[in-house]
């Protein structure tokens, strides 16, 4: 070792230095782990917001340093500017586009300006990259920025502003890079780094690393810096730091201190072999890059040359560079004293030796100094040097600082535009960044050399154009300027425009005759770029319009043939009148059919993008109907596109022979260069006639497609400023394609400004607006108001349920409305709204934050919540008019002439039937106590007064909705059955904000498919109405428009102390017992039983199954007792009660299934008395207990007494939050090539989970399955084959985990097979087939996985185990047998969690099932329940939407069970339609309502909606079978007291006849058809009468002697 030191020793400097470069250069970075840079923006001062206007700005010298606007903080102007006075500043720094991140006003005004600017410049980033944002939702995305100031706090403690719960969010530096992770779901590592002058150069550095290791695929870098208040200004000032000029002299002789600037900086970056890999447009790549400390230099902000030194070489030799290939530095360049010759030396000392020029920079001279995001900008300013191949000119440098020793080295500070030294085709240059701590970075960038990437060009139609799409690439590219150019004369000839002036923006871009022409022209300037960069297509394909630039490229038309079929076609389309219109259906073939009604001839298919992408056109009445049938029908799902001309459709046809005649001379075409799939069908002729076709014929884009997928493409580039069809593409492709876009639409922003000292902000106490605890003005823009509507807070609102789910009422809104015009207008005494739409419900949580906007500009009121935290849903909106208008003539009802009959209706009538629709109004929205029909639409009614009201309502939400209950009353005979819902109000005025309101007058008149309504609403002694609506509308809404809340979709199993057991009779006592087991403990009660029933303690017919739940394996006790109740079940002579009694845990299997057959025999087998008990061993107690009745159906031994199982409601944290995956993890899910299991598949990898396994027996084909072909695409998704109860099955998914260095940390169990079965046809070999993936895989999935860290094991049962299900015993008894296992394991201490899942929507075994006593649960809604149960460690919840009126209808014995009894909380009585009530009512009327009574039960119990059953229809040709019968017979007895007979309904009864046999039965000596009974002359109805019109007399009077 010696030797060699002195041999080193020995050498030159020049050698010594030769012998380091080359030990360097003995580890270079590989090229694998270079990183490119994909896309950029920045948002700098002088207004610059792009690439482009940033090297125009650098090349001609732009200087954006300036005094300090006045909206910053005020100058010294009285004497000489100083240092704090200059500074680079961006415009409108307190605006925002607060509604485009679903960020409420609120939140927005206590945010840091930089979280929200650093929000909108990481979207434009992401566009810039060609990436569409949801496309990134759910990555391994890495967040990395730069921030270190905090001024925005100094700016609210000046202003005073209140602390709220938001600021603990809008000002922490980890929230503002956290922000951006939640806003764009990104998964990767997320970091705020704060190194001062150097954060956003290190923040490139960590993700620069963090990509070559793998711990994110893409990542977002950069800093932002913004100068909000002057006390950081005045600190470095005090220092000496900052220039008195204002100006950066960065290693000039006259250099005396910097000048402070502001912006923000985001750069995308992947690794360079996955960019090329993917065809992403490269800007540079970044080689390599390094970070040290100074550590102890001359002082604690003092800057260490070695340190400097040292971390430029480390860049170097980790990249393998010789320093004298860098021809270009960009300094850190502060044009301090200190720091330049510091700088400089360093520079000079690595990179000062050689031939080749090497410029230094320093964007600060132009910029200022960024500090936090200085060194992003730097890195920005070398791309841009790079690919210009220049350097633009160091600002105020006139000479060097003469402490600088430049001779002898090839430095130069460029004072003009200058061009970069060589000929290589990589040029290398350096960026440093040091911070004011002393942390130093330097990156090492290069030029990239285009890869080819040959691929599918695709060219759409029209849809993807904006403003000054073509900005980007005119100043970027060389070869799309210059096409652009070459086409331009032509283009000025032929069209009349100017090309480059319709790319560029300078022109306007309106109509088809010009947008059509523009986008042609763009495609083809794209294609000479493309093809210069990325070589030749591997085919073309046209959409459209698009063909035609698909036809040139591809050489089969010239460039002035395909200009003037363009130009032709779009002028002749500019020419059509108005009409058609389009809308895009997510569904195909007969769905589309079905759906469109094609048949019917109204909609054409325009364009088939895909199996389920179709386009339809038609007339504008006709797309509106589709969107609206699609809408309230639960069908597909619908976006309307507004045209000026439905192309492809009849629309056009009087155009068609004018294109033949203006193309008639096009000339010859060529053959292709290139293979092209044509879209229409003249495929192989390119004449006239194909462009005649191309602009009538349906587009078909999806079996191009096809066939390009056919002969082996895979890549596929949308040539369009903004990707169109790309998302069709992606979900109808096979596994293995990629998909680009050239160019994503950047946002476009609505800025609202937000600022502390801008606002005036209430306290959150003393509400004094009612509904709203909090009200903000925004002086210029309007006012916010918000609050809490949750069932916490205003629990008298969940009364208000719309089929079992908690709503707000539409009278909420209106209030919520009203509040809000008083808010904003408090000196005025009356409010006055028009034009109130009812945009969406609002479902209700324990917490639901409403926000109500005013604008000031228009006046106009919307009413909003953010449900996801990421977009906005408006509720209402509404229009505050401040003119004050003449009050409405009150309405004076029929009842004032003294002539009208009255018919008096009970509130309790219109309650039941809302109930009997799916409306239910708990007692606080049971205000009407009295009601009174006129006829003709005419109702009054007056209502007591609400209790519990908020302060500062303006009318209470409750008051109105009784009124809109009462007119209910006049509804036709069709619609009150139906829930109505409010959908708009023309005006609603209040006079009188906070009256009691006693009284009401409305009147109701059918328009269309609406019920219109007109309201009074009378305070007592008032003279005027206090509250007056005009045109309310109101419409039918179906049980599965119904908003869903998951708050109303969880039950839990609730054990209580046994109700009344004395209350209870005598069990029989002639006793059968059968040992299922034949275990020790089961033969001891067994023996017991038989003893006591010889002592006589038993009655007749009583059999009991014992089963002995931990005798041998838990599952087999489970299935001897299906085996066992299913025989008794077959048998014959079937006993007069049977108890099932299982020995052990009430957890166990056993138990479990006892109670699932238990349930499941009671609604299939009603007439057999079943029940069951269970004990931990035999006692005295449980022979007591079998030889009486109990009221329960399920009973357990415990050491507190007798328990009874009711299944109530379950409640979750108001806020659940926590860690459902990792990303260094695996996940096992079963099933998973099932709907159900690629849901939770899709779910856990969008929520970063470092791989999922999907196991499934068969795999789908190839293109079947759409959901599991994009799953598998992500590298992170294995799928194992095999039958998980296989013994290697799991072996084999563990050994995936495994292989990856990952560990296993949670099972999903969603594997299963449904039969479905009654009791009398159970056969063990379909039970087995149920049995193996429930019992047997969780039994292999248990043992297996024992030893793997879970966090969590998640088994998919079935909500049969709870409630029972009629036709599936075998299936529910399977999924108890393996929830018992489940319970096992926690017992054990190990994770287990236990959903019983009812229906979901469109995925799982039971999503097709025609049962309506569940509602679909909504995939993503299942997904979301999942995530909370899982991570509320909740270990069993039954997850259903139950329609407990349903239930009841076909299983009214359920009404006398406890178990059901808070799930029918209504009763049976409400439902019930009695002789009284029909007596009261017209005879015609009687009869509907017994007509729509005996359809409900009917419909309900086939499974049908009302209005599928034909009234006139034998029921047997609907599905009637013997057990529907009976239940059927059920029904109508429950409903009506009446006994149908069972052989006239299998005969063939209809409604009708029904409904006539309970009519007379009912109302025997009643004539039903025969109006001229009036019941309405009695006393009582015309002493009311008089009452009435002497009231309104009255009023009348009073207003008479006021005016």
């Amino acid at each position: 070792m010696n030797q060699i030191a002195n041999i080193v020793s020995s050498l030159t400097p020049q050698a010594r230095e030769a012998l380091r470069q080359e030990l360097d250069r003995q580890d270079p970075r590989e090229s694998s782990d270079f990183v490119a840079v994909i896309g950029a923006a920045v948002r700098l001062p002088g207004a610059i917001t792009s690439l482009e206007k940033l090297w125009e700005f650098l090349a001609r010298g732009g200087d954006a340093v300036g005094p300090v606007p006045t909206d910053r903080w005020p100058g010294r102007r009285d004497r000489s500017a100083n240092a704090r006075d200059w500074g680079a500043f961006i415009d409108d720094v307190a605006g925002f586009d607060a509604r485009r991140f679903g960020i409420s006003p609120l939140e927005a005004i206590t945010m840091d300006p930089q979280q929200r600017h650093l929000l909108e410049v990481t979207a434009e980033a992401i566009a810039h990259a060609g990436l569409r944002e949801q496309s990134l939702r759910g990555s391994r995305t890495g967040v990395y920025m730069g921030l270190s100031s905090n001024d925005y706090l100094t700016v609210g403690a000046k202003t005073n502003t209140p602390i709220d719960a938001y600021s603990a969010t809008g000002n922490p530096h980890s929230v503002a890079v956290g922000r951006v992770s939640y806003q764009f779901d990104l998964r990767g590592p997320c970091l705020a780094i704060d190194t001062a002058c150097s954060s956003s150069l290190v923040a490139i550095d960590t993700a620069v690393h963090g990509l070559a290791e793998n711990r994110c695929a893409l990542a977002l870098a950069g800093g932002i810096h913004l100068m909000l208040d002057p006390h950081s200004t005045e600190a470095l000032e005090a220092w000496s730091m900052l220039s008195p000029e204002g100006k950066i002299k960065a290693f000039d002789a006259r250099a005396d201190g910097f000048v402070r600037g502001e912006g923000c900086v985001v750069l995308v970056l992947k690794r360079l072999k996955d960019a090329e890999a993917d065809g992403d447009r490269i800007l540079a790549v970044i080689l390599n890059s390094a970070v040290n400390q100074d550590g102890r230099s001359n002082g604690l902000t003092a800057p260490n040359q070695a340190s400097q030194i040292a971390v430029m070489r480390e860049a170097l030799s980790g990249a393998g560079i010789d320093p004298r290939e860098v021809v270009y530095i960009e300094t850190h360049g502060t044009g301090t004293p200190l720091g330049d010759p510091v700088e400089f030396g360093a520079i000079a000392n690595v990179y000062g030796a050689g031939t080749k020029t090497c410029y230094v920079g320093a964007i600060k001279s132009n910029m200022g100094h960024l500090e936090a995001a200085a060194g992003a900008l730097s890195v920005v300013k070398t791309i841009s040097c790079l690919r210009h191949r220049k350097v633009p000119p160091n600002l105020h440098f006139r000479s060097w600082n003469p402490a600088m020793e430049i001779s002898g080295t090839r430095l130069v500070v460029p004072t003009r535009l200058e061009e970069l030294p060589g000929e290589a085709r990589r040029v290398v240059a350096g960026v440093s960044a040091f911070g004011f701590g002393g942390t130093n970075a330097h990156a090492l960038l290069s030029t990239h050399v285009d890869t080819e990437w040959p691929s599918v060009w695709i060219f759409p139609g029209q849809g993807g154009q904006f403003a000054g799409m073509g900005c980007r690439f005119l100043h970027e590219d060389t070869h799309f300027a210059a096409k652009v150019d070459e086409l331009d004369p032509q283009f000025r000839s032929v069209v009349g425009v100017s090309l480059r002036s319709a790319l560029d923006g300078s022109a306007e871009l309106e109509g088809i005759g010009t947008i059509q022409p523009a986008l042609f022209g763009f495609q083809l300037a794209a294609a000479s770029m493309l093809e210069a960069t990325q070589g030749a297509p591997s085919a073309v394909i046209g959409h459209s319009m698009g063909e035609v630039a698909a036809a040139v490229v591809a050489g089969i038309l010239t460039q002035e043939q395909g200009l003037r079929v363009i130009a032709e076609r779009s002028r002749l389309l500019s020419e059509l009148p108005s009409g058609g219109a389009m809308a895009v259906v997510r569904c195909g073939g007969d769905e589309i059919r079905r759906w469109s009604q094609l048949d019917h001839g109204q909609l054409e298919v325009a364009a088939l993008n895909g199996p389920q992408d179709t386009v339809l056109a038609g007339s504008v009445h006709d797309i509106d109907a589709l969107a609206e049938r699609c809408r309230t029908q639960r069908g597909p799902a619908v976006s309307v596109i507004r045209v000026d001309v439905a192309s492809h459709s009849r629309f056009v046809d009087p155009i068609l022979e004018q294109l033949r005649d203006a193309l008639y001379d096009l000339g010859p075409t060529r053959p292709p260069r290139y293979p092209i799939f044509s879209t229409c069908s003249l495929d192989d002729d390119w004449g006239v006639e194909h462009w005649v076709a191309n602009l009538r014929e349906p587009v078909k884009f999806s079996d191009s497609v096809a066939k390009a997928v056919a002969e082996g493409a895979n890549r596929f580039t949308e040539v369009s400023p903004h990707p169109v069809l790309l998302d069709a593409v992606d979900r109808d492709t096979g596994l293995g394609v990629k998909t680009r876009a050239i160019q994503v639409r950047p946002p476009h922003w609505r800025h609202q400004r937000f600022w502390y000292n801008n606002t005036q902000v209430s306290q959150r106490v003393d509400p004094k607006w009612g509904l709203v605890d909090m009200h903000v003005s925004l002086p210029g823009q309007g006012h916010v108001l918000q609050g809490d509507l949750g069932s916490e807070r205003c629990p008298w609102l969940a009364d208000h349920r719309l089929f079992g789910t908690p709503v707000a009422p539409g009278s909420t809104l209106m209030e919520l409305c009203a509040s809000a015009a008083v808010a904003a207008s408090p000196e005025r005494s009356v409010v006055n709204l028009h034009d109130v739409r009812f945009l969406g419900m609002l479902p209700l949580e324990d917490s639901v934050t409403i926000t109500v906007l005013v604008s000031q500009d228009d006046h106009t009121v919307e009413v909003i919540t953010t449900p996801d935290g990421t977009s906005t849903t408006t509720h209402a909106t509404a229009h505050v008019d401040f003119e004050q208008r003449e009050w409405p003539t009150p309405l004076v009802s029929p009842s004032l002439d003294g002539t009208a009959s009255a018919r008096r209706i009970e509130p309790e009538q219109l309650l039941s039937r809302a109930r009997r629709a799916g409306q239910e109004y708990g007692p606080h929205f049971q205000l009407l106590t009295e009601v009174i029909d006129f006829g003709d639409g005419w109702v009054e009614g007056s209502v007591a007064q609400p209790k519990g009201a908020p302060r500062g309502l303006v009318v209470d939400p409750r008051t109105l909705d009784a009124a809109i209950q009462m007119m209910a009353a006049a509804l036709p005979d069709g619609a009150q059955e139906q829930v109505i819902i409010p959908v708009s109000v023309d005006r609603m005025f209040v006079g009188s904000p906070g009256s009691q309101v006693v009284r009401v007058v409305g009147q109701g008149r059918q328009q269309g498919r609406d019920w219109c309504m007109d309201l009074d609403l009378w305070a007592d002694g008032e003279t005027e109405p206090v509250v007056s609506v005009r045109g309310l509308r109101a419409r039918p809404l179906g049980r599965a428009e119904a908003p869903f809340s998951w708050s109303s979709s969880l039950y839990e199993v609730e054990w209580v102390a046994e109700a009344d057991p004395a209350n209870v009779g005598t069990a029989p006592t002639n006793l059968t017992v059968i040992d299922a087991t034949s275990s020790e403990a089961s033969q001891e009660v067994a023996h017991g039983l038989i003893a006591a029933r010889d002592q006589g303690g038993f009655g007749p017919g009583h059999t009991v199954i014992v089963v002995d739940g931990a005798a041998s394996t838990r599952q087999d006790a489970a299935r001897e007792l299906l085996d066992s109740v299913a025989s008794l079940v077959a048998s014959e002579s079937r006993p007069a009660l049977v108890t099932l009694v299982t020995l052990g845990n009430r957890g166990d299997g056993a138990a479990r299934a006892a109670r699932a057959l238990v349930r499941t025999a009671a609604l299939e087998v009603p007439d057999l008395p079943i029940r069951t008990v269970s004990a931990s061993r035999n006692s005295e107690e449980l022979g007591s207990l079998l030889t009486r009745l109990w009221g329960a159906d399920s009973l357990a031994l415990t050491s507190e007494g007798t328990e009874m199982a009711r299944c109530v409601r379950a409640s979750l944290p108001r806020t659940v939050e926590g860690m459902l995956v990792r990303p260094d993890s695996a996940y096992l899910v079963t099933g998973g090539m099932g709907g159900l299991g690629l849901q939770i598949a899709a779910a856990l990898t969008s929520e970063g989970a470092g791989c999922v396994i999907l196991n499934g027996r068969n795999r789908p084909q190839p293109g079947s399955n759409a959901a599991l072909d994009k799953l598998i695409r992500d590298e992170r998704v294995v799928i194992v084959l095999g039958d998980i109860a296989d013994e290697d099955t799991v072996g084999q998914c563990r050994a995936e985990v495994f292989s990856r260095g990952l560990e296993l940390r949670g099972v999903v169990h969603a594997a299963g097979v449904v039969a479905d079965q009654t009791f009398a046809g159970l056969n063990s070999t379909t039970v087995d087939r149920m049995w193996r993936p429930k019992v047997g895989g969780v039994i292999r999935l248990d043992a297996d996985t024992a030893d793997d860290p879970l966090d969590f094991f998640i088994v998919f049962s079935t909500a049969g185990t709870i409630l029972g299900s009629p036709g599936q015993a075998g299936y529910v008894v399977a999924n108890a047998a393996m929830e018992g296992i489940v319970a096992d394991r926690q017992r054990r201490g190990l994770p287990g969690t236990i959903v019983q899942w009812g229906r979901w929507g469109e995925v799982g075994l039971a999503a097709d099932a025609r049962d309506r006593m569940m509602d679909l649960i909504p995939p993503d809604q299942g997904v979301a329940i999942l995530r909370r149960l899982i991570v509320a460690d909740r270990p069993e919840t039954l997850a259903a939407r139950l329609n407990e009126s349903v239930l009841l209808a076909n299983f009214p014995q359920v009404a006398d069970q406890p178990f059901y009894a808070s799930l029918i909380a209504s009763g049976a009585a409400q439902d019930s339609i009695s002789v009284d009530a029909l007596r009261a009512m017209l005879p015609a009327q009687a009869q509907a309502e017994i007509q729509r009574g005996v359809t409900r039960v009917v419909a309900q119990l086939l499974g049908y909606g009302d209005s599928e059953i034909p009234r006139d229809q034998p029921l047997t040709d609907l599905g009637l079978d013997s057990l529907l019968v009976l239940r059927i017979v059920r029904g109508i007895e429950h409903v009506f007291s009446v006994k149908l007979g069972v052989a006239a309904l299998l005969q063939g009864a209809t409604t009708t006849e029904i409904a006539e046999h309970v009519a007379s039965k009912m109302l025997p000596n009643t004539t039903l058809g025969d109006d001229s009974v009036n019941t309405t002359t009695t006393g009582e109805t015309a002493e009311t009468r008089a009452e009435i019109r002497s009231a309104h007399l009255n009023r009348l009077r009073k207003r008479g002697k006021r005016s």
